[in-house]
């Protein structure tokens, strides 16, 4: 009785790892994977916002005359560029074209005349380097800026009018927010040096009046849409 128990303990004692051995293994469990939003890639946008600065105009004339003027007015219009992302950091090219409606009015030195300054067009190239957290990126950006200037000095009887495309150079910095894998929002403030430049000048009857150099600066604060094209861009680690 003794050695018939013992058999039937050591039976079942070897059969339970076969028997384990025949059941189904358990699936091992999932471990979740994050996404890291990438930067990278084609984009185009809109943007809106508000410009002021300093003009100053100095007269051809012997000894010369300074008339300083303060612009500002309201700016639209578009961007595009391209991102290339390394790791945390973000490099990129962006170009920039606005509408302008930035003026400023005052009494000439000859109060005969009303001096008006007028800035319909500006626009830019730069470059731009920024850090990414996630779906958050801080930029600075610099590079060469245009603006498209008018200059009049108006009386009942005549208008001394000037025009120009000017040069200088752009320094900013931003932030911008992907809320979609495919759209983000951004705000920035740029400064513009546009420098002293000459400026011709002619009556309305088209004789040459007297010349004078410009020096203009301008604060640019505005806000703007993006859209990445090609789709989203993911990171996994």
């Amino acid at each position: 009785m003794r050695s018939l128990l013992f058999c039937v303990a050591a039976l079942f004692t070897c059969s339970a790892p076969v028997a384990a051995a025949d059941m189904p293994a358990r699936p091992a469990p999932v471990v979740a994977v994050a996404s890291l939003y990438n930067w990278g890639g084609f984009y185009g946008g809109i943007n809106a916002g508000w410009a002021w600065g300093p003009t100053t105009w100095q007269y051809h004339v012997v000894p010369p005359v300074t008339h300083p003027q303060q612009m500002n007015g309201g700016l639209g219009g578009f961007q595009a560029g391209y991102n290339f992302q390394i790791a945390s950091f973000v490099l990129g090219i962006e170009g920039d074209y606005e509408f302008a409606n930035i003026n400023a009015t005052s009494l000439c030195p000859n109060p005969i005349f009303g001096c008006h300054s007028k800035t319909r067009n500006i626009a830019d190239i730069t470059g731009r380097i920024g850090y990414a957290w996630g779906r958050v990126l801080l930029y600075a950006k610099g590079g060469e800026a245009w603006a498209f200037n008018r200059y009049e000095s108006i009386a009942s009887f005549n208008t001394i009018g000037g025009a120009e495309t000017r040069s200088g150079w752009l320094g900013g910095v931003g932030m911008e927010y992907a809320y979609d894998p495919c759209w983000s929002v951004k705000a920035e403030y740029n400064y513009l040096d546009f420098g002293t430049t000459a400026v011709a000048r002619y009556n309305t009857n088209g004789s040459p009046a007297t010349g004078m150099d410009v020096t203009q600066k301008m604060n640019v604060a505005k806000v703007g849409i993006n859209y990445k094209f090609g789709g989203p861009l993911a990171a996994k680690y």
